[in-house]
């Protein structure tokens, strides 16, 4: 799905003021996703643009010569258009606050009936119904105290809410925060009626700050150690070992009487070797296969 469909002038924009954007693309024997950064892209596929990157003549060598993706051939679907890509577009808009106008202009008031069954410090969902109105999805705001942190209509699908007769049974929300909650303070979270503050059954719900003891049993070292790059691990053991150096000068403690983190270290590092022992030979055997390709454009 190409980005630019996905703009919506609040969370998603187009960078209007560079002067320079350089691309890289891996080219691989057939369409792949790859993780760029925790975030899902496609392997280069040639539809009709290889012309345009910097070194297009040598790729396009090696793609004869390796016999590497046929031209438009894709890994999955190309969505530009039509009903999947607007469920997307709308999904994204109520994440962004973005609430459609034909929904705002339909009655929002009398009884708001429903409940507020979870909330912690990433998602939030539950059900609303306005018996007044049947047929129009409740539209809810998110706070945080006083602050609003997000919106969402409640039309999702429930299978109890239809054994029930509730409504149409469409009037479940579950909103994923565009921003984590931070776990070391205090939260009041409560969903309330856009409309009118009305606050949902259930609302507002207390998220106590979690101990700092708990938070760092939550710090899954060997987790990280087989999910990051080399120079991750570079990075994260340096910093690792500055806090274990901050927190024997607070205890009157020497670096060589703690020597918990040369263990979890040790550990870390003998997991990343097992997990990804298979993995890096594969990796090797197909490096003449990848192709890395750039572009600038001003």
């Amino acid at each position: 799905m190409p980005a630019n469909k996905l703009v919506n002038g609040v969370t998603i924009l187009r960078c209007e003021n560079l002067d320079e954007v350089s691309y890289f693309h891996i080219e691989l024997s057939r369409s792949a996703l790859l993780v760029a950064e925790d975030a899902f892209a496609e392997s280069y596929v040639d539809r009709g643009n290889r012309g345009m990157f910097l070194n297009a003549e040598e790729s396009a060598e090696a793609a004869r010569r390796q016999e590497l993706t046929p031209s438009w051939s894709s890994c999955a679907p190309l969505v530009e258009q039509g009903p999947e890509l607007e469920r997307i577009r709308e999904h994204l808009a109520l994440r962004a606050g973005i609430i459609p106008a034909e929904i705002m202009e339909r009655p929002q008031q009398g009884p708001l009936i429903g409940y507020l069954e979870w909330a912690d410090h990433v998602t939030v969902s539950g059900w609303a119904w306005l018996p007044e109105f049947p047929d129009t999805p409740v539209v809810l705001e998110i706070r945080d105290g006083a602050e609003t942190i997000g919106r969402v209509i409640a039309n999702l699908p429930r299978e109890d809410l239809r054994k029930a007769g509730i409504g149409s049974s469409r009037h479940g929300f579950h909103l994923q925060l565009a921003r984590s909650l931070d776990p070391s303070r205090l939260h009041s979270l409560s969903v309330v009626r856009a409309e009118d503050a009305t606050h949902l059954p259930g609302s507002p719900r207390t998220l106590r700050a979690q101990p700092t003891l708990q938070r760092l049993q939550e710090f899954d070292l060997e987790r990280l150690a087989v999910d990051s790059s080399d120079v991750e691990i570079v990075e994260m053991l340096s910093w690792l070992k500055q806090q274990q150096a901050k927190l024997s000068e607070i205890l009157g403690a020497s670096n060589a009487s703690s020597s918990w983190l040369d263990l979890e270290v040790a550990n870390a590092l003998a997991s990343r070797s097992v997990t990804r022992g298979a993995p890096v030979a594969s990796s090797a055997a197909t490096a003449s296969s990848t192709r890395v390709t750039r572009v600038k454009a001003s």
